[in-house]
């Protein structure tokens, strides 16, 4: 288990990070495809590109992580404030049908799950198999889409799971601007 222990720095910088597993802080090496690292804390700038197997994004206070690079995961679940903004890219793609989205922006705290796209070239694309904002009993989720940034979100045949669930049970929000 990876988890960020810094509030700025980049993803590929083993500095940067924990090893829960074996004990490490700082890490020896940073996460890499096969593993699922989490984001706590206060927040900060986040660069560099990625690959994981699941992502965890959430926070201990009202300041974003706002990612500058490109990360893609098989899951991710947003429960703070999270942006990808100046072209930054978070792709949600599985090889094979999960059993909830794999996609999930939602908090028991109101409103701090947040995911916010902004600016050219940003992109959220969970286009295999859907996403969900605000899908559980007591959450609250909300999506941001701004100057020009993209959501994309899509199912490929899969029963069960729409492109896109919002406030199934919970409270979700998507807001569009520019």
């Amino acid at each position: 288990v990876y988890n960020w222990r810094v509030g700025s720095g980049d993803l590929g910088l083993a500095a940067d990070w924990t090893n829960a597993t074996i004990g490490e802080n700082p890490a020896s090496t940073a996460p890499g495809a096969a593993d699922s690292p989490s984001f706590s804390g206060a927040g900060g700038t986040i660069t560099g590109n990625a690959a994981y197997v699941g992502l965890t994004i959430g926070s201990a206070s009202a300041t974003a992580w706002n990612f500058a690079g490109n990360v893609t995961t098989n899951a991710a679940i947003v429960t703070g404030p999270t942006v990808f903004s100046n072209g930054a890219q978070l792709v949600v793609s599985r090889a094979t049908a999960p059993v909830s989205y794999p996609l999930s922006i939602g908090s028991p705290s109101a409103g701090a799950a947040s995911l916010t796209v902004t600016g050219s070239g940003s992109v959220v694309d969970s286009s295999q198999y859907g996403a969900y904002i605000g899908g559980q009993a007591g959450f609250t989720g909300t999506l941001s889409i701004y100057n020009g940034g993209v959501a994309r979100f899509g199912t490929v045949n899969y029963s069960g799971f729409s492109s896109l669930s919002l406030g199934q049970v919970g409270t979700g929000a998507i807001s569009v601007t520019g």
